[in-house]
């Protein structure tokens, strides 16, 4: 199962989407680049027991 989650890049500020596999686990810690800037922004994703999904981002140094 797959969402997408919008999040804003920590270089540019410009949102993007991108797809987050649930079946990866419950934490998941995963690099994808910027559509707008193409720099490497990190993904932090916890998934509760519930099923509820937070992400967090940061720019990848």
């Amino acid at each position: 199962m797959e969402d997408y989650v919008t999040v804003v890049c920590p270089f540019c500020a410009q949102s993007f989407s991108v797809d987050i596999d649930r079946t990866a686990g419950a934490d998941q810690v995963f690099i994808e680049d910027c559509e707008t800037c193409c720099r490497p922004v990190q993904f932090h994703v916890a998934i509760d027991a519930s099923g509820e999904m937070s992400c967090e981002v940061t720019g990848e140094v």
